[in-house]
């Protein structure tokens, strides 16, 4: 009787033993379920591909606010000028909204009204940028969407530089994500909207001003990198905050959105938990050999140009395929390095990467010498 109360005793234990063991083996490989911010539009991008790894209502055009100024502040950082002094035209004063409060005749560098215009948010800064580099705001605007448009994006059009409300000023989620992903991988605009703090020191007569970064996601979210706050009645609470860790790099986007500050910080972590960025392509990899016509060397390898990434999910539920293009051979001579084809990367119907296929060793066309001594060889 004891016997059999000590055996069921130890069934019960191995049992439970094996529950235990079961819910910490899944609980270590786990993945984040799908997010629900309560935004209108929301939209998460990978910055080095692109890439969109979550979208709500992603293509829906919306106005977009203060966060208008990640354009603005991409063609400023681009323009080579922004070492320039910048006189502030009467035109800049007075501007509504958030104000650096600059006054007509004072002069900055470009470079000093960008970091004013990303982390104060000055709607005057805007402007002086606007009329110095495009001579108007509405030729300003039509670098805006020249720009919008080179990079992809379709549900776009901007009529001013700050995002005050203005007929036909808008953007989708989607296009948001990818121009700030664009902007996030020029090196002037990630130290700019990563500064917490930051001195605009006038040339020559005017007023010093010492600003604060109005993105507090830079002192509350370790991994955070930017990028920019927004807001008017129409467009509601609008953010773009960035995050790196763990060599995934990413952006979230919401636009009229109650919860700005925790939505998108959910969107980041999601991105960080499901996705990583996985070496797709390695450079100097020896994908096949291809015959040389009339060489001193029958083949040369085939190797891949370059190393290339690109964002996966962790739970390798996705598979990037490979299609290789190259002849059936190639005449001699051949160089090193020469390109010989290319290999493309897809994933479904989406080709994410075309590398270069190249030539691993020089071969010479055969001589006359080379081939008599060829023919004596085959002899024996």
């Amino acid at each position: 009787m004891l016997g059999g109360i000590a055996l069921r005793r130890s069934y019960r234990r191995l049992i439970c033993g094996i529950l235990i063991l079961c819910t910490l083996l899944l609980s270590g490989t786990a993945f984040a379920g799908e997010v629900a911010p309560s935004s209108k539009g929301a939209s998460l991008v990978e910055i080095t591909t692109g890439r969109i790894l979550y979208s709500k209502n992603g293509d829906a055009p919306m106005p977009m606010a203060s966060t208008t100024k990640v354009m603005t502040a991409l063609l400023a950082v681009e323009s080579g000028k922004l070492n320039e002094v910048v006189t502030v035209p009467k035109e800049a004063v007075g501007v509504e909204g958030s104000s650096l409060y600059l006054e007509e005749g004072e002069q900055f560098t470009l470079l000093d009204l960008t970091y004013g215009l990303m982390m104060q948010s000055g709607n005057d800064a805007a402007t002086v940028i606007a009329i110095y580099l495009g001579g108007s705001v509405e030729g300003f605007a039509a670098m805006m969407n020249e720009k919008a448009r080179e990079l992809g994006a379709k549900n776009t059009n901007f009529v001013n530089p700050h995002g005050l409300p203005a007929k036909n000023h808008y953007t989708s989620a989607n296009d948001l994500g990818i121009i700030s992903a664009a902007a996030m991988r020029n090196q002037d605009f990630s130290t700019i909207v990563s500064t917490k703090y930051y001195e605009m020191m006038p040339k020559g007569s005017g007023t010093k001003r010492t600003i604060k970064n109005k993105n507090k996601l830079l002192w509350n979210y370790e991994s955070a990198t930017g990028v920019k706050t927004g807001y008017t009645i129409e467009a509601g609470k609008c953010l773009v905050a960035g995050s790196a860790r763990d060599r995934l790099e990413v952006v979230s986007v919401v636009l009229s959105c109650p919860n700005m500050w925790d939505d998108a910080t959910s969107l980041l972590d999601y991105g960080h938990e499901n996705f990583w960025l996985t070496q797709i392509a390695q450079e100097g990899e020896e994908i096949a050999t291809l015959p040389v016509e009339n060489g001193e060397l029958d083949t040369t390898p085939v190797l891949v140009e370059k190393n290339a990434y690109y964002p996966l999910r962790v739970d390798d539920s996705e598979t990037v395929k490979k299609s290789i293009d190259l002849p059936s051979s190639v005449p001699a001579p051949v160089e090193e390095n020469q390109v010989l084809g290319t290999i493309t990367y897809s994933l479904g119907d989406t080709e994410i990467a075309k590398i270069n296929l190249m030539a691993g060793t020089a071969v010479n066309k055969q001589s006359f010498f080379f081939k008599i001594k060829r023919f004596f060889q085959n002899l024996f």
